[in-house]
């Protein structure tokens, strides 16, 4: 079946069920996931929305929100699909046999709301939320929307080397809130003497932290605003990897309160350098020490642009930068119908042409 190298989709419907939060810890990897691609795309979600501004102005309209807390339920759900949608070889919101996204869904979350993103062919992370999804009018609604307060991210690659990411959105009344909410470098594979961004995204209800750390070689560097403010942030410092094989990284926020909250809750990410296989978390911690400044050096530029140290507030942003030419996204949503249990497919009559912008950022 021949498919367009980028494709679209958005998904949401209402769920009557609710169900009560376990206490867990936060930020830790199984042998399942989060990969580091569903990581990544996990903070690029929470950065875009706690500033939509800073990725264009014309979302100046858009309100910051929270980020969102990950939830193994719905990241277990959306494995399953884009695992499903890349070995069946189909494209859609129903899995692959014909069952329904919202019976689907119900057999691993519990929830009062849940929603979907689809997307076929984006090349990386970063890509598909700010040069896909973003400007697909349903599906930046859809990872704008302030009522969601979960989200867990699924990520596979079909039998011709073409990306399969999924989103799934969820609202639950009680949520743990871990405080640090999703981290990541970028890129996600390094080589030695490479410098990589790393980021932190943080909601706290209590207000701004007074300050974050990335302990990463034995160092401590203190990290920098990227975006957002009044505790719904994200966090941004550079550094040089010098070590080879997998280095190991952990994020330390100073909340305005003075206690520390760590990311992960315990064991560190890793950075895959050149061709090393690593898993995305280990349980090991190394102890750090030494305390540097998180800026780039002079000459240096954060590879993802913001509000951090090494960028402007006005720097302009839009579709395209990683694609080589005009690209066709085409969408279509699920909503709920009147009825309970009464679901609409609606499609949306609109192809969006995305053409290159040189020089911009996300």
């Amino acid at each position: 079946m021949k498919r367009p190298p980028y494709s679209l989709l958005l998904g949401s419907f209402l769920c009557l069920t609710l169900a009560p939060s376990k206490a867990r810890s936060y930020g830790e990897g199984t042998g399942a996931g989060p990969s580091l691609e569903e990581r990544a795309v996990h903070l690029f979600s929470d950065r875009l929305r706690v500033d939509p501004d800073a990725t264009d102005s014309s979302f100046s309209d858009f309100p910051a929100v929270r980020p969102l807390v990950y939830n193994p339920d719905l990241a277990e759900a959306a494995r399953f699909h884009a695992e499903d949608m890349a070995v069946n070889d189909c494209f859609q919101h129903q899995s692959c046999d014909g069952t329904e996204f919202a019976a689907r869904l119900q057999r691993f979350y519990e929830g009062i709301a849940f929603g979907e993103n689809i997307a076929l062919g984006s090349p990386d992370a970063e890509t598909v939320v700010f040069d896909g999804w973003l400007y697909s009018p349903p599906h930046r609604d859809n990872m704008l929307l302030p009522d969601w307060r979960e989200l867990g991210i699924g990520f596979a690659v079909n039998d011709i080397g073409q990306p399969l990411w999924v989103q799934n959105f969820g609202d639950r009344v009680e949520v743990d809130e871990p405080i640090t909410t999703s981290a990541t470098h970028w890129p996600l594979r390094g080589s030695l003497n490479q410098a990589l961004d790393f980021y932190l995204a943080i909601y706290d209800p209590q207000g701004a932290p007074q300050g974050a750390e990335l302990h990463l070689h034995d160092q401590v560097l203190e990290m920098n605003l990227d975006r957002g403010s009044d505790g719904m942030e994200t966090w941004t410092v550079q550094s040089e990897l010098v070590d080879e094989g997998c280095p190991e990284y952990f994020f330390v926020v100073t909340r305005e309160t003075g206690e520390t909250v760590s990311y992960p809750s315990s064991g560190s990410l890793t950075v895959p350098i050149d061709d090393a296989e690593c898993e995305p978390w280990t349980e090991t911690r190394k102890a750090t020490a030494e305390t540097a400044t998180g800026c780039p050096a002079s000459g240096q530029e954060s590879r993802v642009s913001g509000r951090g140290c090494a960028s402007s507030p006005d720097d302009a942003a839009g579709p395209g930068e990683n694609l080589d030419r005009g690209d066709d996204y085409a969408s279509c949503a699920v909503v709920p119908g009147s009825q309970g249990g009464n679901w609409t497919l609606v499609l949306a009559g609109w192809v969006l042409m995305q053409r290159r912008r040189r020089g911009q950022g996300r």
